[in-house]
């Protein structure tokens, strides 16, 4: 049914050359439209999804395009993508960038998703919203994800902000010079990376207002530590990919037969190809770490001065430095699947560190994938406060 109303309320667009552009310098990008909703429409659909406790923040229709746009992957100029999502209304808007969740299957980019990902609705809710795919996704699926890495997660994004403006200046789409950045789970890794960037080098002409994270893993070492002293996990797949990331992304002297037990050393390519999601990754992997991983492996990630992959966790950890942004940390007591413990430890780091803008928020003892939209209607409602007082 939700697919019917889709087609009947948003058809699809071919690419709209006109919409093509390169701008100064050597930054270029290349949109298209992807849909068009009105505020009717957006109702209805969320009527019939998981999201609609959202449809309250629904005020406008909305314009999507998928924007094209260059990056970098270990060096390497590559094209990356994402959702440019336009508010329709009269009155300039403030930006937000919206950071997905972790997602394994090509299929659920934000960018690929029929009718919307749902990070679409911070454009209905009245901000001009950029949401990357992020590498390994849509238009660089041929890469293995840098799942994970601080650097490429920051880049990503900035990468996207800059050619996001470069695309709304050259629409004409009037907008605040205002940025707000929100993201759950490998989403919320990845804003705090992009603000730890943004705080070192800004974008010239756009001012960082605010950063809302859920229930990402920044203090890896720790997080680590405390999901394989429980010796398995509900979702092998997550804890598998992350591994499997580091591996490719810093060629790590032990090879998959070293770290995964057979069939898995094998499966783990099959698991991470892009054709699984989650559950069907999981599928694929056992939930018992020592019939998953080599007792070797396992007697390494808990001796890790021992392991010559200690230094991807202490390096891509997000924990340990001083945000100037107000940032708003989220996380459930009840997450199996990322500990709470991380949001707290976190926190606790960076008051140490003499942050003053930062507090730490728990949801309602939901699942991991349940409390995306606690976090998502009180983001909803502190943005708006932050914008609206201006």
């Amino acid at each position: 049914m939700i697919k019917i109303l889709h087609r009947l309320l948003a058809p699809s667009y071919t690419q709209d050359t006109s919409l093509s552009n390169s701008l100064s310098g050597d930054i270029g990008h290349r949109a298209t439209i992807k849909a068009r909703y009105s505020r009717t429409g957006l109702k209805l659909l969320l009527n019939l999804s998981s999201m609609r406790r959202l449809k309250k923040f629904v005020g406008n229709g909305i314009r999507i395009y998928r924007l094209e746009y260059p990056t970098t992957y270990k060096g390497h100029k590559v094209t990356a993508s994402g959702l440019v999502c336009i508010p329709e209304k009269q009155t300039p808007s403030a930006i937000i960038c919206a950071l997905r969740s972790t997602i394994l299957a090509h299929k659920l980019a934000p960018s690929e998703v029929r009718p919307f990902y749902g990070l679409e609705l911070y454009a209905a809710a009245g901000y001009i919203t950029f949401i990357p795919d992020m590498l390994g996704f849509g238009s660089s699926k041929h890469l293995i994800s840098p799942y994970h890495n601080h650097e490429h997660a920051a880049s990503t994004v900035i990468d996207m902000i800059k050619a996001g403006l470069g695309f709304l200046n050259s629409q004409q789409f009037h907008f605040k010079k205002d940025l707000y950045i929100m993201g759950y789970s490998e989403g919320g890794y990845s804003a705090l990376a992009t603000q730890r960037a943004l705080e070192h080098r800004p974008i010239q002409g756009l001012k960082l207002k605010a950063v809302a994270a859920g229930a990402g893993a920044y203090n890896i070492p720790e997080t680590m530590s405390l999901i394989f002293d429980k010796h398995g996990h509900s979702n092998p797949s997550l804890i598998a990919y992350m591994l499997y990331a580091y591996k490719h992304m810093y060629e790590w002297n032990h090879s998959f037969e070293q770290i995964f037990k057979a069939p898995y050393s094998n499966l783990v390519h099959k698991a991470f190809n892009g054709q699984r999601s989650i559950d069907q990754a999981n599928e694929l992997l056992h939930t018992r770490f020592d019939r998953l991983f080599h007792n070797d492996f396992l007697t390494l990630l808990k001796n890790p001065k021992l392991a010559d992959f200690s230094h991807s966790f202490v390096q891509n950890s997000l924990h340990d430095w001083l945000p100037l942004t107000p940032v708003k940390l989220y996380h459930s007591k009840a997450d199996q699947t990322i500990p709470y413990t991380d949001s707290v430890s976190t926190y606790e780091t960076m008051k140490l560190n003499g942050a003053r803008n930062l507090s730490l928020n728990f949801t309602k003892p939901l699942t991991h994938g349940e409390a995306v939209f606690d976090m998502a209607e009180e983001t909803f409602a502190w943005f708006g406060a932050i914008d609206n007082a201006m």
